[in-house]
């Protein structure tokens, strides 16, 4: 049933990139699990078999230890495969793009300078753009065009549950982004005062 769902939830690609690219890891894991639990009970019934068979008992702890092996292994996979979901992994490219295209066709939208995504969960996605816009516009106009903004993305993209625009200037996006990338962090130095 598990192999079912998955297989339905992949489509065309390998079970192996479907694994790495999942933003949904209760779909793959009990996939995983399953998997790894019929072959430790194959491992074990073999173990057994040749232990009893060839009047070896050492077979049996060979195959306890290979069980072992497998249960850590798999739990390694899975620890590394659901850690960059709990640290914030990035959205799909498809997701980043679609935010891109969305904004550079924007009227009044100059041009979008990059944007940073955050996966939340399966279906949440919190996203930071920066965007130019045209130095005619006034305070109250650049606010309308960010919320049509917003509901246009959000049409496109439901799993969008926030986006934050930064007005700024090509330049100043890509000095700011030269700036965190170049200069290691330099502790900030303390005010007297408080």
């Amino acid at each position: 049933m598990a192999l079912r769902q998955f297989g339905r939830a992949k489509g065309s690609i390998g079970f192996f990139d479907a694994f790495k690219l999942s933003k949904d890891p209760p779909s793959f894991m009990t996939l995983f699990q399953d998997s790894v639990a019929l072959i430790g009970i194959l491992i074990a019934a073999a173990a057994t078999a040749a232990a009893g068979t060839l009047n070896h008992p050492e077979i049996d702890g060979i195959g306890s230890i290979a069980i072992g092996l497998l249960l850590a292994s798999s739990s390694v996979f899975l620890a590394r495969e659901s850690k960059s979901l709990l640290m914030g992994e990035r959205a799909y490219p498809s997701v980043r793009k679609s935010i891109l295209t969305i904004a550079n066709a924007h009227p009044g939208c100059l041009q979008a300078n990059g944007i940073l995504t955050v996966q939340l969960g399966p279906e949440q996605v919190v996203a930071m753009l920066s965007l130019e816009f045209a130095d005619s516009m006034l305070a109250p106009q650049i606010e309308e065009a960010v919320i049509s903004l917003e509901e246009k993305v959000r049409v496109d993209n439901p799993e969008i549950v926030a986006l934050f625009v930064k007005p700024q200037t090509a330049k100043t996006f890509q000095d700011q982004r030269d700036a965190a990338f170049n200069n290691p962090k330099q502790p900030r130095r303390r005010d007297r005062h408080t």
